[in-house]
């Protein structure tokens, strides 16, 4: 491996790519507000996953209104414009939760499977990590 022109070498190329990073993204359908209304969501980092597998863990132990409490923080962590930036703030929890649930449903799973969250065994290996 000592030749190999892939490994990094240093924190600065590491970071360098990093910044390359294209992050996954989906647009998901919501017509519950109005025709034709999408909302384009993003793969999550994970200094964004972290307090949401906290959730997760939780909810295992049967924490009341975890579930719910993630599909909101990944509605607003996860939902972006054509620019990729946040569409949400972290202060605009309460009003994103104001959304239909059907919708903070389809949105937070667009968002979870974009972030590799999607199946019970993903999330099972994040959170013991």
């Amino acid at each position: 491996m000592a030749g190999d022109k892939h490994v990094v070498h240093n924190k600065q190329q590491l970071m360098a790519g990093l910044k390359t990073y294209q992050r996954k993204t989906d647009v998901v359908a919501v017509p519950e507000l109005g025709e034709g209304i999408t909302i384009k969501v993003r793969e999550l980092s994970a200094a964004e996953q972290a307090p949401l597998i906290a959730m997760l863990t939780e909810t295992q132990f049967g924490v009341r209104g975890a579930t719910e409490r993630f599909n909101i923080l990944a509605v607003v962590k996860g939902c972006i414009n054509d620019e990729g930036e946040r569409l949400f703030s972290d202060e605009d929890e309460d009003e994103v939760g104001q959304f239909p649930n059907e919708v903070i449903a389809r949105v937070s799973t667009a968002v979870a499977r974009v972030s590799g969250l999607s199946s019970k065994k993903s999330v099972e290996e994040v959170a013991k990590n």
